[in-house]
């Protein structure tokens, strides 16, 4: 009967491990920096102001193809249900937080806040961190405190001109709501942000760009005129230049692009009024009421044809739309089910490759829309190859210890055999030298 000796030492298969461990930490290392070498996912946030889900249902496709190509090569979700109040910065900071008015602070576009018994800037921007900065953290201090040369900007962002957690965008075009279409256009904009996603010496990973129509066209004219339908026919030329301008500039298949909106409007109906001589008594009027001294009007409310604010889930008009394609979306996905605002942070993060902070969002409510994104394809890969590489290592270096345990087996019975020569000895002597033998029928 054929016998082996294993020694009980194992020093040649830890040092072939830790070679492998050491392989594997290398191999991770080499990614991080291939990461951080120019390789990072690339996403481009679009937000025009008041352009509710409705608009895009009543034009033509052939009036606004460009939307289209948008929703073919991507998806599109028919309406998200956005965040009440139903305003422009409470929305525009719960799509880059994940949160909730009463977490992130901002409650309306103009309010007052008793803590600090004042009110905020109107009209203008916030450039006071007191009025931002109460502890929440929008996706570009997200993206910043990630590190990896990441980089974001924003142009015109709601709420994006103060320091939040001690942090501003690395690049930033200032100006919330002083700065309009007419003093620095749509393909200015555009421009800016592709400029900065390709500057080879301070590239963007992340860029936030804010239309400030429709909404003002809806309330001078209404949200079913034909100004909103002009303006939204305008906006569709913009779209055709941003994707002339991403195939130009090489950034086909590499840039992800969401295109949304704060909220939509209401009509303004002379019928919907509510009339107050139907709430007060006769009795509580003047007969003959009078003027006592002429004063100066300071304030007034201009007349208007479309508003909004209500609780968007009792008013669907109020909800606004969602389209994105690139890499890390599905393609060709239309009327996919809707999501809300909140879910919209969590869902960069993913598409970014960052830890979100703590938020109402759910990565799960979107996941209908996402394909593998670039990041978690090539990470996936990376990471198969080197588990295939560690193991065949492993599988090679076992083969090797067998071999030679086997060949050690036989120099050493051989040597035993001629040593002790009586019955029994050989294999008493084993057994006192802390050796294993191992039966062909235990093999």
């Amino acid at each position: 009967m054929v016998k082996l000796v294993f020694s009980q030492s194992s020093s040649t298969l830890t040092s072939c491990v830790a070679a492998a461990l050491v392989f594997a930490t290398a191999s991770v290392q080499f990614s991080e920096a291939s990461e951080a070498g120019g390789n990072l996912p690339k996403l481009m946030l679009f937000s025009f102001d008041g352009f509710g889900w409705n608009y895009l249902q009543k034009l033509p496709k052939s009036s606004i193809p460009n939307f289209h190509k948008f929703i073919d090569s991507g998806v599109h979700v028919r309406w998200i249900e956005n965040v009440f109040p139903t305003v422009t910065r409470t929305n525009h900071m719960s799509m880059v937080t994940g949160l909730y008015a009463e977490s992130h602070g901002i409650v309306h576009n103009h309010f007052y806040d008793s803590a600090l018994n004042a009110s905020v800037p109107s009209p203008g921007n916030l450039t006071d961190s007191k009025w931002v900065d109460v502890g929440s953290e929008p996706i570009w201090v997200t993206n910043s405190k990630a590190g990896g040369n990441r980089r974001s900007g924003c142009i015109l962002w709601p709420c994006a001109d103060a320091k939040i957690k001690g942090i501003l965008p690395e690049k930033q075009m200032p100006g919330e709501w002083t700065v309009t279409l007419e003093t620095f256009n749509s393909t200015e904009r555009i421009d800016l942000a592709l400029k900065w996603l390709t500057d080879p010496s301070e590239e963007v990973n992340f860029v936030a760009v804010y239309f400030d129509q429709p909404d003002e066209i809806s309330h001078q004219h209404g949200p079913d005129s034909e100004e909103v339908a002009t303006a939204i026919r305008t906006y569709d030329k913009t779209l055709e230049y941003l994707l002339n301008q991403i195939e130009e500039k090489g950034l086909s298949g590499k840039l992800n692009v969401i295109i949304t909106a704060d909220h939509g409007q209401l009509p303004v109906r002379v019928e919907n009024q509510v009339n107050i001589d139907s709430l007060v008594e006769r009795e509580w009027f003047f007969s003959q009421p009078y003027l006592d001294r002429p004063r100066t009007m300071i304030n007034m409310w201009p007349k208007q044809e479309g508003s909004h604010g209500w609780d968007p889930r009792y008013s669907i008009n109020m909800y606004p739309f969602f389209i994105a394609t690139g890499p890390a979306f599905k393609k060709g996905v239309r009327d996919a089910a809707p999501f809300r605002m909140v879910d919209i942070y969590p869902m960069m993060c993913h598409i970014l490759g960052l830890e979100p902070a703590p938020n109402n969002g759910t990565l799960d409510n979107v996941r209908h829309i996402l394909a593998t994104d670039e990041r978690s394809r090539s990470l996936t890969s990376y990471v198969g190859v080197t588990i295939g590489v560690i193991v065949a290592m492993l599988g090679v270096v076992a083969v090797v210890v067998i071999l030679w345990k086997i060949r050690q087996g036989r120099n050493v019975s051989a040597s035993y055999k001629r040593t002790f020569a009586k019955a029994g000895t050989w294999e008493d002597q084993r057994m006192q030298d802390g050796m294993v033998v191992l039966s062909d029928e235990e093999l």
